[in-house]
């Protein structure tokens, strides 16, 4: 009986605490916002990642500067199907890429209901990568010549437009 006593007891005042809780969308000049995506651990996939970070200052009344930094890594090896491998052959290739991402953006909510919020907005991007082949230079799985490699780095700029919805617990 004194378990059931602590458990009502518990949750009447968790419940009543959630209750009083006035809940709405915080968009009001200076109100801040911290952004995150985990999105590349969904796949589940050994050896990739990809998901990011950021911030968000309302300088305006539903108007917001955001400032956003992104990471992705991937791995991929073929293996040489060949048996037994031929002189100066390798038994796989492997590609590795890396790229970094950095985004301000500008979004504007157009629309606010309790504690969801609509926008739209616009975002220039800056994008760096680098590819590491080995084991290879036309490719994978294409040639697994022995001491092959290839190299790429590559820098680029873009823009975005933006749709979203947000959730202000």
């Amino acid at each position: 009986m004194k378990r059931f006593a602590v458990l009502y007891l518990m949750l009447g005042i968790t419940g009543s605490q959630l209750i009083a809780a006035d809940p709405k969308v915080l968009s009001d000049r200076g109100a801040k916002a911290i952004l995150f995506d985990f999105g590349g651990l969904a796949n589940l996939a050994a050896g990739n990642y990809g998901g990011g970070f950021g911030g968000k200052y309302y300088i305006g009344s539903d108007l917001a500067l955001r400032l956003s930094f992104g990471f992705n890594t991937s791995s991929r090896t073929d293996h040489n199907t060949q048996s037994p491998l031929p002189v100066g052959r390798v038994g796989e290739s492997s590609l590795t890429s890396t790229e970094f991402v950095v985004a301000p953006a500008i979004t504007y909510n157009v629309a606010k209901s309790s504690t969801v919020a609509a926008y739209v907005g616009g975002m220039v991007s800056f994008t760096s990568s680098r590819d590491k082949r080995e084991g290879n230079s036309g490719g994978l799985g294409v040639d697994f010549e022995s001491g092959e490699s290839y190299r790429q780095s590559t820098t680029g700029w873009g823009f975005a437009g933006i749709l979203g919805v947000e959730w202000f617990p």
